[in-house]
């Protein structure tokens, strides 16, 4: 099989076999938490303010005390239908919820909570798609505040059966998705347009070797001769410098190159060619290209997905 075909196998497979995946997962019915707030009631709100408290059941609010909110989606193909079902929202151990609240919710939903110290348990019968509550919560994290992971603060579990984790958004990053796409998109074009040009190579991007002692053949024999030179303008013509780097050398190619007293050079019967050896530097620039093009290829990937999540979830809620 050709270079050609086993690079466009491996394409297809790259591509191919998360689409059919994402395809699979798009239908699966499954719970989504959608970020409304994440808030220090002190630190965010007041830090300006030195002689402005806030105080919580007659105790002023320190570093400490977050207030949260959020969305909690259900969607899919099917209900979820279960008098077992519950959800149990965690935060750090040593942690506590202060309050927790359901302040909105569609219509005819029936849920069930209990706050326990660090974790609140959500029950509900039935759990319809395209259903949703929204909620609003006060916790008290007592950890190193300026350490705290944010994205880490608040976990979901759930034992339901045939219902995936539950993938977790922040609103205002799905609302930026289209800003993210342009800018992944803008970055892609830069180490696609370099490798557009390392791929469309020239006769000086290329070396002919003496294929009985695999070392370079002299310049000057190189231009002596009609059918080197031929031979080298028609790799370039018909292989590309990624298809080259690939293969590692051409196949051998029968030639008659005379010595320099103008007799036939018996070694020198037969030649290959090869891409010319990259620099260090070079090395270091194409790897960074390559960085470049995998981190906004996920970009583009990325921003894909929160724009399509975008389109599905928010209008259920209105934002």
């Amino acid at each position: 099989m050709s270079t050609e075909g086993i690079i466009s196998i491996a394409i297809t497979l790259v591509l191919g076999i998360p689409s059919l995946i994402t395809l699979f997962k798009i239908n699966q019915t499954k719970i989504v938490y959608l970020e409304k707030q994440l808030i220090n009631l002190k630190d965010d709100l007041l830090k300006n303010f030195d002689d402005l408290s806030i105080k919580y059941k007659g105790v002023e609010v320190q570093k400490n005390i977050f207030f949260i909110s959020g969305f909690i989606i259900c969607h899919g193909k099917k209900d979820i239908s279960n008098e077992k079902n519950t959800i149990n929202i965690t935060i750090p151990e040593n942690s506590k919820w202060l309050d927790y609240k359901i302040v909105d919710k569609s219509k005819g939903m029936k849920i069930k909570k209990d706050i326990n110290k660090n974790e609140v348990s959500l029950n509900f019968d039935l759990f319809k798609s395209k259903e949703f509550f929204e909620y609003e919560g006060i916790v008290e994290i007592n950890e190193d505040v300026d350490k705290l992971n944010l994205k880490k603060i608040i976990e979901f579990h759930h034992r339901i059966p045939n219902i995936p984790t539950i993938n977790k958004f922040n609103i205002e990053t799905l609302k930026s998705s289209f800003f993210i796409l342009i800018i992944s998109i803008i970055l892609l074009i830069l180490p696609l347009q370099i490798a557009y040009y390392y791929n469309d190579i020239n006769t000086y991007d290329i070396t002919a070797y003496n294929s009985e002692t695999n070392k370079k053949l002299d310049y000057s024999a190189i231009y002596s001769y009609k059918n080197i030179r031929s031979l080298k303008e028609k790799i370039v013509e018909e292989r590309s410098g990624f298809i080259l780097l690939f293969e590692g050398k051409t196949e051998d190619f029968p030639v008659d190159i005379d010595d320099k007293y103008g007799e036939k050079d018996t070694k020198s019967t037969s030649v290959y060619f090869k891409m010319n050896d990259l620099g260090a530097s070079s090395w270091m620039y194409f790897s960074f290209l390559f960085l470049l093009f995998i981190v906004s290829m996920t970009g583009v990937v990325y921003s894909i997905t929160l724009f399509f999540y975008k389109k599905r979830y928010l209008k259920f809620i209105d934002k």
